[in-house]
């Protein structure tokens, strides 16, 4: 409880009237303490001269022992003084001569005689204040203390005086606070009427419509309270407004909508009506319960954490299961957000049903799952087109070849001219069809694998000089010579590429040069910058036809689709390629003056290229007049046919007879297999120099007939080349991880198929002589000391399959050695490159190889290693290791020579 009002009113008026009465207040006590203090100080005097007075009178009656004359003068003083209550004569012995007391009742004096007092130890004059009274003590002296005279002055009236004074302010200060307090309570009744006007209008906001309080004239505090209360009047109606609207919004919402309260377990304390309908509960119901009661995946414990992750992050959306009234489970997605409001700790959940999107996601994955298949029957349906189109055209074209190596007339010999170049346009036509569905499927992969620049050169001089030259055009090479020599890419693509514009610049191209240029951009350890361009003199491009120039399908006029044929897919695949490769075709072209096609490509950089001299193919060499290569090199290229036996696979009489034809004309000796099978038998019968093995074969098809041979060790360097109508990377990839050396793509031509077969040939041979001179051992060495010579070896099983003859393992391992000794850097280049999986393929070839030689430790780190690469999470010490091994292994190989 306090005495403090509570109304404002009266606070007011305590507080306006309490500095005034507080200075009245000091003011009057200053004035009682002035007052009393200088009574005080005039009583003092007044006690002094008494005292002093009274000793004058009695020292010579004290000096002459005359006691009856003392009481005589104690008697005369205190008849004649007010104040005083007592008079005191003492002799040096403190012995009280005479002792006079006042009868407080009666005003009588008393005297009594003899009695023992205490006298001060010092003889001075000393005043004290005891008891309300002044005591002075005087010493009596006469040449030596003999006594004292002490006087007791009475304050009592000084005391009244100071009392009355107070009386007097308290009732000064009464009055005062009256007046006051009238007054203030008086002039505060205006004031008063509207601030509870004001509170009864504030008390009736809730049911305002952002009206106004008006008053004339006031305070400026109370117009400014005035102001402040209709601002909060019209700011708590646009507030109660929008809350309405949000409301409504909510409600109306078709997504359901909920606020649960953290500090009540959750409880549901709003939901809007698409909640109601999603839980199947009216809005009363759902308000008594809690939200874990319909979420099957939120006891109370998850949503807690759930809640302290909202609360930090403000909004969160994560998926849970809902259970309806009929029991169903729903997924939901739910947004949810913290709301701090008045300090309540809540969550407002927009949640979704997720059910539809689920079964539109099936259908759409259904949908894909159809495109696929489409995709994949669109696939197979091109290759076995592409087969069954090849087969006929490899029929057409070879044995046509075969008729113009015959004595014809002029006019017949012209007629098969004309059908051979039909054939071969119509193989470009369908090259270009397949590559162009590929692209367009995302089915082309751009493959890195080193090659040398010097074999692109010469595919595209010897693919375009003879066109070049019938058309009397100058094919030039501007080469430079700085670009290192043993790149890393798609050799393929980019030959590709490149010959797709030199054709197109041969084609539209009257007179003039064509000049293919090769530029140096940027250059480091590992990566080089390569600009490719192809100039020609030639009709040139109107500027409003560039656009059109990369559409599929399309030439920047129609009537060059008549006068020089084509698919207009040429640059669509070449820009298509080079996006694969990180770049895009440039053109630069005028009319009648000619175009310029350009590309840079981001090329790997070899290893190969450390320590050896390189050296590209220069102009000279490029640029002959002839276009071949020169004496020296043809004669490096050739290979001398006469007794080599080929065994041929395939099933097609057609085929087998083109095929036998052009490999006797090269003078080579021919057998024939129908299939796989009957090729495994005549391999056992006869010894060949290669086969040619086609794919698609009844009995047995040449994948596996391939594979069969390559089980049996006398077969593990007999080259095998496929013949196929399938073209795509995927079965070129698959043919080489069957075991084939090389592939021939149908139909055959015979320029390719020389080459091919001088390739593998060249390099059979040399496999068995290539090593600086032929591995031996001295006489004395039986197969223990060659146990000795290669450690990490099992020679046991290789002893097993070359009959004891150590000269035959000898050759194994010079092959072995002559073939993979570079391979080290070879797969530390391509890791270097990033390319994993072509550095598996080295390893794991290496790993078939070492195993059959029975280099088991060998063999062993490359199995270890090849694991780790197709995890592609090898770690470094597992290289340094296979490494080591793999130097160890090559050493101990080439230490059997020394």
């Amino acid at each position: 409880m306090t005495i403090f009002p509570k109304t404002m009113i009266g606070r007011l008026a305590i507080i306006s009237i309490s500095p005034p009465l507080l200075c009245l207040l000091a003011l009057g006590l200053y004035v009682a303490f002035e007052q009393t203090q200088t009574a005080t100080d005039t009583a003092k005097n007044e006690a002094v001269l008494i005292t002093s007075g009274l000793s004058s009178s009695i020292l010579n009656p004290l000096v002459e022992s005359n006691y009856v004359a003392i009481d005589q003068v104690v008697n005369q003083v205190a008849s004649t003084t007010t104040h005083v209550d007592r008079i005191l004569v003492v002799n040096a012995r403190g012995l009280a001569i005479v002792d006079a007391h006042k009868n407080q009742l009666n005003g009588e004096w008393q005297l009594t005689h003899g009695q023992t007092v205490t006298i001060p130890e010092q003889a001075v004059a000393k005043q004290v204040l005891l008891n309300d009274h002044i005591v002075n003590w005087l010493p009596l002296t006469a040449g030596s203390s003999i006594g004292w005279v002490e006087t007791e002055y009475a304050l009592e009236q000084i005391y009244e005086a100071q009392q009355l004074v107070i009386r007097q302010t308290a009732l000064v200060l009464f009055m005062a606070s009256l007046l006051s307090i009238f007054f203030v309570l008086i002039t505060a009744q205006k004031p008063k009427r509207r601030i509870a006007e004001l509170v009864n209008f504030i008390d009736n906001f809730p049911k305002s419509n952002g009206e106004q309080i008006t008053f004339s004239g006031g305070s400026e505090e109370l117009r400014s309270m005035v102001n402040s209360v209709n601002t909060a009047s019209t700011s708590l109606y646009n507030n109660t407004q929008q809350l309405k609207i949000l409301q409504a919004l909510i409600e109306a919402s078709a997504d359901p909508f909920y606020i649960v309260d953290a500090e009540q377990s959750f409880r549901l304390t709003f939901v809007n009506d698409a909640a109601s309908q999603h839980f199947g509960y009216a809005k009363d119901i759902l308000l008594t319960t809690h939200i874990q009661d319909y979420d099957l995946e939120l006891d109370e414990q998850k949503i807690k954490d759930l809640f302290v992750i909202i609360k930090k992050q403000k909004n969160i959306t994560f998926t849970s299961k809902h259970r309806n009234v009929l029991g169903e489970i729903v997924p939901v997605k739910i947004n949810a957000n913290y709301i701090n409001i008045s300090n309540q700790k809540l969550v407002g959940g927009y949640f979704r049903d997720l059910r539809a999107d689920i079964e539109a996601e099936q259908q759409l994955l259904t949908a894909l799952e159809g495109a696929e298949q489409a995709a994949k029957s669109k696939g197979a349906f091109l290759t076995n087109m592409s087969h069954e189109i090849r087969t006929p055209m490899n029929g057409i074209l070879g044995l046509t070849e075969l008729a113009l190596h015959q004595e014809l007339s002029p006019k017949l010999s012209d007629y098969l001219q004309k059908i051979y170049s039909s054939g071969k346009s119509l193989l470009l036509i369908l090259n270009d069809i397949l590559d162009f569905s590929k692209l367009e499927a995302s089915g082309m992969h751009i493959e890195n694998q080193i090659f040398c620049l010097n074999d692109v050169l010469r595919n595209l001089r010897d693919l375009f000089s003879i066109s070049a030259e019938v058309k009397q055009l100058k094919l030039i090479f501007d080469i430079d010579t700085a670009a290192p020599l043993y790149l890393i890419g798609d050799a393929l693509r980019l030959t590709q590429i490149l010959a797709n514009l030199i054709s197109n610049a041969i084609k539209f191209t009257n007179q003039g040069t064509i000049t293919i240029k090769i530029e140096l951009k940027v250059l480091d350890n590992i990566k080089a910058l390569i600009a490719f361009s192809v100039k020609d003199t030639g009709l040139g491009i109107d500027a409003d036809d560039l656009a059109r120039l990369f559409q599929p399908f399309s030439q920047v006029d129609s009537s060059m689709t008549r006068r020089f044929g084509g698919t207009g897919l040429g640059l669509a695949i070449s820009q298509s390629l080079l996006k694969l490769m990180d770049s895009e075709l440039k053109v630069i072209s005028q009319p009648s003056l000619g175009s310029q096609f350009s590309f840079e490509v981001l090329l790997g950089v070899s290893s190969i290229n450390i320590g050896k001299e390189q050296k590209i193919l220069d102009e000279s060499a490029l640029n002959a007049e002839n276009f071949i290569l020169n004496d020296s090199e043809l004669n490096h290229n050739e290979v001398n046919f006469q007794g080599i036996s080929i065994l041929v696979v395939e099933d097609n009489n057609i085929n087998q007879k083109v095929v036998s034809e052009l490999l006797k004309l090269s003078g080579m000796s021919v057998v024939i297999a129908d299939n796989g099978q009957i090729a495994l038998e005549k391999l056992q019968q006869q010894a060949f120099d290669a086969v040619l093995m086609d794919i698609q074969m009844p009995v047995m098809d040449g994948l596996e007939a391939t594979r069969q041979i390559r089980l049996q060790p006398a077969f593990a360097k007999l080259p095998i080349i496929a013949l196929t109508a399938g073209v795509t990377i995927e079965e070129q990839a698959s043919y080489m991880a069957a075991g084939m050396n090389d592939f021939l793509p149908k139909p055959i031509n015979s320029e390719a198929l020389i080459n091919v077969l001088s390739r593998t040939i060249r390099a059979s041979q040399f496999s068995k002589t290539s090593l600086s001179e032929p591995l031996s051992l001295p006489d004395d060495k039986d197969w223990t000391d060659l146990a000795e010579a290669l450690p990490g070896f099992d020679l046991e099983n290789i002893k097993f399959i070359v009959g004891g003859q150590r000269e035959v393992l000898l050759s194994f391992l010079q092959e072995f050695y002559t073939e993979s000794k570079g391979e080290s850097l070879v797969v530390a280049d391509l890791l270097r490159q990033g390319d994993t999986q072509a550095a598996k393929r080295v390893v794991h070839t290496l790993k078939g190889v070492s195993g059959s030689l029975g280099a088991m430790q060998l063999h062993t780190a490359c199995d270890e290693f090849s694991h780790q690469l197709k995890l592609q999470c090898f770690e470094s010490a597992t290289l340094e290791h296979w490494q080591s091994v793999f130097e160890q292994t090559m050493s101990s190989i080439k230490a059997l020579n020394t």
